[in-house]
């Protein structure tokens, strides 16, 4: 264990990258006790065991990757690096301090990123869950404390059940179906072939978030859907776009 602090002299110019390379075996391992404080930070492995600290601070940013494009990307609850499959638990995901997190979308990924076990992401600003190639299943529920962004160039899926807890919701892929009662206040994306399906516990506002500017589809249909319990409005806001 121990630390080593790019940040102090180097505020926000520090790049730290920690990497594990090769056909099999072998992780990063971050020890209990011990930290990694940069401005930026990549680690990119097809195992990872996040016992210490990554600090990328309240401005920085933190990615995680696997190495291999066809590892499978698994988070939330007590989930385990297992083969082909990078396992990121709710214990090493509270060990990640920054104002952004990028879980994959490295070069060429394919494997897909599922939440299987409740997670929640407490301790970073805006999420961003890129599967790639992949499919990003929600399998199960998940709660970010700022704003959720969901990418994938294929399918973007929600179990019955699996309710996503954020400020605000960003979803792009070919097809988006997240018709649960999540409780979200506010969604942007685009579906690029399929529908774009969206349901809210409560009322459902349209509007801006990250680089989305209101919910588009060039074929597919678009379904918003408030569940509240007076059956609340679906409001659109200034400056999306809207078919």
């Amino acid at each position: 264990s121990g630390a080593i602090d790019l940040a102090t002299n180097h505020a926000g110019a520090s790049h730290a990258v920690l990497g594990r390379f090769g056909d099999s075996g072998g992780s990063i391992q971050l020890l209990a006790g011990s930290s990694v404080k940069s401005a930026t930070i990549a680690a990119r492995s097809d195992s990872m065991s996040i016992g210490g600290l990554l600090d990328a601070g309240a401005g920085g940013n933190i990615t995680l990757a696997p190495n291999n494009g066809n590892t499978h990307i698994t988070l939330g609850g007590a989930v385990a690096d297992g083969d082909g499959l990078l396992g990121l638990s709710n214990a090493e995901l509270a060990n990640l301090r920054a104002g952004s997190l990028t879980i994959g979308g490295n070069d060429g990924q394919s494997g897909g990123i599922s939440v299987d076990q409740a997670a929640s992401i407490a301790t970073a600003g805006k999420v961003t869950l890129d599967a790639g190639t992949g499919n990003l299943s929600l399998n199960s529920v998940i709660s970010t404390a700022d704003v959720l962004s969901l990418k994938s160039a294929n399918r973007i899926m929600q179990e019955t059940g699996a309710i996503i807890t954020a400020p605000a919701v960003e979803a792009r892929a070919a097809l988006v179906d997240l018709s649960e009662a999540n409780a979200v206040g506010l969604v942007a994306g685009a579906a690029s072939t399929g529908i774009f399906d969206f349901g809210a516990a409560g009322n459902l506002n349209v509007g801006v978030v990250g680089g989305s500017s209101g919910v588009t589809t060039p074929g597919g249909g678009i379904g918003h859907r408030a569940h509240g319990q007076a059956g609340g409005p679906v409001k659109f806001h200034p400056g999306h776009r809207r078919l």
